[in-house]
């Protein structure tokens, strides 16, 4: 240990604040917080301290500190720092799965935006347990508040009106269809539907439908019924009855495991679940002084309302109340988080499981807890892409998915696609505990060519479509039972890198398919191709377009016509 650490910390003042120990380059090694910045330091220079500090003071070669105004203040800025740092000898807050978030992007008209990680300035809303709810409710946002979903830069200049506003999703503010003013309020009323207050809406909607239908116009009445029932659908087998509308998240921590219930106005908008190796004081601190979950007013969890830790986390966020149901209603949703956590707790011991067996059988000297699989697809040779996607502790990390291309190859060569990709990736990043390839022995061997170009060593396994064997970087051939979990875990690695690296080729294929098909049509030029491909996306949806709509694209409705009476050939022959 350094000397020179203990002098300087017997230098830090009696005073609230935010302690950084680091290494040789000055990267933090450990971030903590203090009520009295020098006492709290020196403490770590008793002999009784435990293994783990003794290790990291070990690697210590400075320390420093962060004065503040109070307790409160130490506490928010040890969790940012925490999160933005990400120091290996602090315990991490570790998602068991990515949630996604709803973003109204801050802009002079804002937009809507669905994304996996808040990388940008705006107000969020979630994070949302499932996927397709999210995508569900942007959908009814769209169609309801009319908010734009494209990020184009609108700046007094008047735009043609894009597809969107035709289908009736979006107020056309880059057209000029719609003041600040009135779009500003229609963001405002976004907001109160997003956070769960669903009756105003549901009220609007219906006097709109009993107008329609009072005009007779009896399609547009049916379609705002849809659109109601489509809303209750969503949200109404969520709702947990309370006796009044409640912010409150509702949280069961054990082993290493916390499962919380997010509960806003009495709808139940998500159940996420997190690792963390700590005491339940410290995991509460990651999950909302970092803004990782939005803060509740009320937060039930079996925590003692006067434990310090309670009362500060209280203070320094503005929550209400901490602490234990206190009544029977609050107990039945507590038992629910409880019978939650016991069904994930249960997926991590089978996932931990399937993992060690797996360890076994490859005889690696530790567990994969990360696995990247990969893939390569092409049409004959061209459009080449290949994929990475990555599992960590058997469960699929999307944020750190990559794909990439190979326009330079023009021929099938799966073995250079993947040597390559490997070198690429491997050259920059750190190798994973475990390379599944999809392929057999000569796939493997691709991979470790690419590896040893990039300088670096990993285990590498191929699994064999159809037959589903296993094959090792020795040429070994494990042969494993349909049902066994080792294999039902490894498939599913291979068919997401193989449905991501897919994606993108059918994105590729299609674009090239609609501007060959495009070309073909006398009077279109460059700018009016990128135009239809930019708005449309794809042949069968510009050919399901109305000539109006394709006019408003293109400017010209008797080129309009054309486009639609060949493309509308095209794809009946198609079918």
């Amino acid at each position: 240990m350094d000397p020179d650490l203990r002098k300087k910390a017997e230098k830090f003042p009696n005073r609230p604040g935010v302690y950084i120990f680091k290494d040789a380059n000055g990267d933090p090694l450990y971030i903590g917080k203090a009520k009295n910045l020098r006492k709290r330091v020196l403490s770590y220079f008793n002999p009784n301290v435990p293994d783990k500090i003794k290790a990291m003071l070990k690697e210590a070669k400075q320390v420093d500190c962060v004065v503040v105004n109070s307790e409160n203040e130490a506490l928010l800025l040890e969790a940012n720092m925490i999160f933005e740092e990400k120091p290996p000898y602090n315990t991490l807050l570790k998602e068991t799965r990515v949630y996604p978030f709803i973003v109204i992007v801050d802009d002079t008209f804002p937009y809507l935006k669905l994304v996996r990680e808040k990388s940008i300035a705006g107000e969020y809303f979630g994070p949302y347990s499932d996927i397709g709810f999210a995508r569900e409710l942007m959908d009814l946002s769209f169609k309801i508040f009319k908010i734009r979903s494209c990020s184009i830069r609108i700046d007094g200049g008047r735009r043609k009106v894009c597809l969107e506003y035709h289908l009736g999703r979006c107020s056309a503010p880059c057209a000029g269809k719609i003041s600040r003013e009135e779009y500003m309020k229609s963001i405002e009323n976004l907001k109160r539907f997003l956070k769960g207050d669903i009756d105003e809406v549901l009220e609007k909607l219906r006097d709109d439908m009993k107008r329609m239908a009072d005009l007779l116009e009896f399609e547009k009445a049916g379609a705002i019924r849809d659109m109601m029932n489509k809303i209750l659908k969503l949200l109404k087998p969520q709702n947990i009855v309370l006796p009044d509308d409640r912010k409150m998240d509702v949280i069961h921590f054990e082993k290493g495991l916390g499962v919380v219930l997010k509960i806003r106005n009495g709808f139940m908008l998500g159940k996420m679940s997190y690792n963390f190796d700590g005491e339940i004081s410290e995991f509460l601190e990651q999950l909302y002084c970092t803004g990782k979950l939005d803060t509740p007013d009320e937060l039930i969890v079996n925590l003692d309302p006067s434990d310090p830790s309670a009362r500060l986390l209280k203070n320094a966020l503005g929550i209400f109340r901490i602490g234990p149901p206190k009544d029977e209603m609050e107990n039945r949703i507590l038992e629910m988080a409880r019978m939650n956590w016991e069904e994930e707790f249960k997926m991590m011991e089978d996932v931990e499981r399937t993992l060690r067996k797996l360890a076994d059988l490859l005889r690696m000297d530790r567990t994969p807890r990360r696995i990247e699989g990969m893939d390569v697809s092409h049409t004959h040779g061209i459009l080449t892409v290949s994929s990475v996607v990555v599992f960590e502790d058997g469960r699929p990390n999307k944020r750190e998915y990559r794909r990439y291309r190979f326009d330079e190859i023009k021929v099938p060569n799966d073995f250079e696609v993947i040597k390559l990709t490997v070198q690429r990736r491997y050259s920059k990043h750190d190798v994973p505990d475990l390379l599944l390839i999809d392929g057999g022995i000569q796939q493997v061997r691709s991979a470790l060519e690419g590896l040893k170009k990039a300088g670096k060593l990993c285990k590498v396994l191929g699994i064999v479509k159809g037959e589903e064997k296993l094959v090792d970087e020795f040429g070994n051939v494990f042969n494993l039972p349909m049902d066994d979990d080792v294999l039902r875990l490894l498939i599913h690695v291979r068919d997401e890198a193989h449905r991501f690296a897919n994606t993108l080729h059918t994105k590729l294929r299609d674009r090239r398919l609609v501007i060959s098909r495009l070309e073909e049509i006398p009077g279109i030029g460059k700018k009016r191709k990128k135009k239809l491909l930019e708005v449309f996306k794809s042949l069968n949806k510009i050919a399901e377009s109305s000539v109006e709509e394709i006019k408003e694209v293109i400017g010209s409705e008797k080129l309009a016509k054309k486009i639609k009476e060949y493309l509308g050939k095209v794809v009946k022959d198609a079918g």
